[in-house]
């Protein structure tokens, strides 16, 4: 770190120097109340459409994709048929239908 206290000034110049003006503006400096009434009807119409395409369900607070509830935790692997309890191994059955082990072996570089 450089000890000049002229420092910030200096490195901000060189900004706009090689950047432009833009560059260094404050992002509140163009903000106003329109623009932020304009953003959060926008980000509503974001959230309203894509909730409808998603059923979700609020659970402790938070809202999660009842596709989740519906899974069976399955216990046995495709490949290898044994059961594996661990954690690690669950994401793997919920996601790829296998244990970690044999997605690391069957199926990891065909995707």
């Amino acid at each position: 770190m450089s000890t000049d206290p002229d420092f910030a000034l200096k490195l901000e110049k060189a900004i706009v120097d090689k950047y432009g003006s833009e560059a260094v503006v404050h992002p509140k400096k163009e903000w106003n109340t329109e623009k932020e009434k304009k953003y959060l009807s926008e980000i509503k119409k974001f959230y309203f459409k894509n909730s409808k395409t998603f059923d979700r369900v609020q659970h402790k607070g938070f809202l999660i994709s009842k596709k989740l509830f519906n899974i069976e935790s399955k216990k046995y692997c495709n490949y290898c048929e044994t059961y594996k309890p661990h954690l690690m191994n669950r994401v793997y059955f919920i996601k790829h239908d296998c244990c970690f082990a044999c997605y690391i072996k069957n199926i990891e570089g065909r995707k």
